[in-house]
């Protein structure tokens, strides 16, 4: 509701907050308040940085030492960070970013994404050994057009799914982080099933790298469904828990 109509729903996310904090006021500091999950749509950067002091302000009636989370706008992505507007005098906040970089690789064949996500046999890094042939759906989006047609023919660094592109976005975050004295936590960052595992653990490694040598913390999305690190019908790993560790 606030992502379609954040206008006409800021007071009643106001109203949860302050009762939420009212509620959970007198947990440890080991509790943290995460104000908002994934801003997007309607809820657009301006919208999403007008509400954070608003929603901030509520919180810290009742809890003026909580730790709370902010996530950049459109779904956390890395990219807004830059415009990200925080209240310069509390300085107890973690910045949430959320990661699928490229989200053609990370998301392929999810039941939940738009047609032009179907195509599988994306492996990472790009480019692939054998050309991979998107589905139709890819024709009339001609952002997925270029992706693709960058993934299966530009090498090194100028594909979009090569390492150095994965770095480049964690140091545009270490940037802001380091000019802006506010740490970085990775939220979710996760590969889809359909992905083959062995890219799936050479992708997750790249991440948790990319995060632990900044000084980002994180947390992997998720524990035992689509991107799961575990198999709960199984009852064993998948061998993704491996590559959370460096």
């Amino acid at each position: 509701e606030m992502n379609s109509n954040p206008d006409g729903h800021l007071g009643r996310l106001l109203g949860l907050w302050k009762q939420i904090a009212a509620r959970y006021k007198g947990r440890s500091n080991q509790v943290l308040f995460e104000i908002f999950n994934e801003p997007n749509g309607n809820f657009n950067r301006d919208k999403w940085n007008a509400a954070i002091p608003q929603i901030i302000k509520v919180i810290r009636q009742t809890n003026p030492k909580r730790t709370l989370v902010v996530m950049s706008a459109e779904w956390g992505n890395y990219y807004t960070i830059d415009s990200l507007k925080l209240p310069a005098n509390d300085r107890n906040i973690i910045v949430s970013i959320h990661y699928y970089d490229p989200h053609f690789f990370t998301h392929q064949g999810a039941n939940w994404m738009p047609g032009e996500y179907q195509t599988v046999g994306l492996v990472w890094p790009g480019p692939p050994a054998k050309k991979v042939t998107p589905v139709g759906a890819v024709q009339s989006v001609e952002w997925a057009r270029t992706f693709f047609n960058n993934y299966n023919t530009v090498p090194g660094s100028g594909n979009p799914a090569s390492p150095q592109t994965l770095e480049g976005h964690f140091t545009k975050l270490q940037r802001w982080s380091q000019a802006n004295n506010r740490p970085i936590n990775i939220g979710e960052f996760g590969a889809f099933s359909r992905a083959d595992m062995a890219s799936r653990v050479r992708w997750t490694q790249a991440v948790v790298k990319a995060a632990v040598s900044r000084g980002f913390s994180f947390h992997y999305w998720e524990f035992c469904s689509g991107f799961g690190v575990y198999n709960a019908k199984a009852n064993k790993w998948t061998g993704l828990e491996e590559a959370l560790f460096v």
